[in-house]
């Protein structure tokens, strides 16, 4: 009996994890559907931004990127995503993240600004 228990325990402990706002994405779309975590801007080129911030996330995991048109997303997995949009006098770049990652991802950034 206290197998099930302690079985039962552990099910809604992970089920209570999966639902938090601070668990891992599934995917980049769910991940951006999340409330941007901060904003930076700077008047460095797109490339020099996304090799900076690519390295320095680098250290996490391979990073991915997808290029747009004026936009760069930079990610490790899906606990976090950096967004990088050209502007008319510069780049713009925020990122969305699990709690866990949240300061983490902005040293990398404020590194590379």
């Amino acid at each position: 009996m206290k197998r099930t228990n302690g079985f039962a325990m552990i099910i809604a402990a992970s089920a209570a994890f999966m639902i938090s706002p601070n668990a891992e994405a599934s995917s980049l779309t769910e991940l951006w559907s999340r409330p941007v975590r901060a904003t930076y801007d700077s008047g460095k080129s797109a490339l020099a931004l996304e090799h900076c911030i690519g390295s320095a996330v680098s250290d996490w995991g391979a990073p991915s990127v997808l290029h747009g048109e004026g936009v760069i997303d930079i990610w490790v997995g899906v606990p976090f995503a950096i967004r990088i949009k050209d502007g008319p006098t510069g780049r713009t770049i925020s990122f969305t993240a699990s709690g866990a990652y949240d300061d983490r991802v902005a040293r990398a950034i404020g590194r590379c600004l």
